[in-house]
């Protein structure tokens, strides 16, 4: 009996606890959920103001200037005022000389002059060369010319170019250069000294043909070609 008692009282514990889920319910939230239809809907569009970027005149925009390239030197060539084309003809050793003026002996120390001749290569006068004088100060200048061949007191080939009315004293003042009847410069200019003294007023200056120079085209003779022989 008391077996059944007790039973009967855990089975009706067993029952109240069980209808505690019941008694006691669990309190939900029951506002309404709201399911988007479309789901890209339910999305917030946030749309974004876009600042338009400063429109810059033409005159402000800024400019970069070319940077030079470098500009390579430039070299001007040094230019002779008397060019020699052919240096052919050299003053003569121990020349020149001076002697009284005995070409002009009415003149006797009125007058200054220089005088020789020109010798080729197997030692000949050579006739029909302009030889031309100058005095450099103050400033270049030419005083006179003579050709070869014109004066026969020095030579078969004399030449001869008063400079002066007196005998006076200069240091390489004085020039002389060989030139043919065209022009073309046939040496180099031969600067010389004078002295004021009536037997030294005469200068003598020759010239000599100068080896191992090279002549003129014109003067050249070409060499013939050889000639091939016929291929077998």
């Amino acid at each position: 009996m008391m077996r059944s008692k007790l039973i009967f009282s855990c089975l009706v514990c067993l029952g109240f606890l069980l209808s505690g889920c019941i008694v006691f319910p669990y309190v939900y939230d029951t506002e309404p959920v709201t399911t988007p239809t479309d789901g890209w809907d339910a999305i917030e569009t946030v749309t974004f103001e876009q600042t338009p970027l400063p429109t810059l005149d033409a005159t402000e925009m800024p400019t970069e200037e070319p940077t030079p390239s470098p500009t390579a030197e430039v070299h001007t060539p040094t230019v002779v005022a008397d060019p020699v084309q052919y240096s052919i003809f050299a003053r003569q050793d121990e020349n020149p000389f001076y002697l009284p003026n005995f070409a002009h002996p009415d003149a006797a120390c009125e007058w200054m002059g220089i005088a020789g001749q020109i010798f080729d290569q197997d030692g000949l006068e050579v006739l029909g060369l302009v030889v031309q004088a100058g005095k450099s100060l103050p400033e270049p200048d030419v005083i006179g010319s003579s050709v070869t061949g014109s004066i026969l007191s020095y030579g078969l080939g004399g030449y001869e170019i008063q400079i002066d009315e007196a005998p006076i004293e200069t240091t390489e003042t004085y020039w002389v250069q060989i030139m043919d009847e065209d022009g073309l410069v046939l040496s180099e200019k031969i600067y010389f000294d004078t002295f004021d003294d009536c037997d030294l007023n005469l200068i003598i200056l020759n010239w000599v043909y100068r080896e191992n120079q090279s002549e003129p085209k014109s003067m050249m003779t070409p060499e013939p070609a050889p000639t091939l022989e016929a291929y077998p």
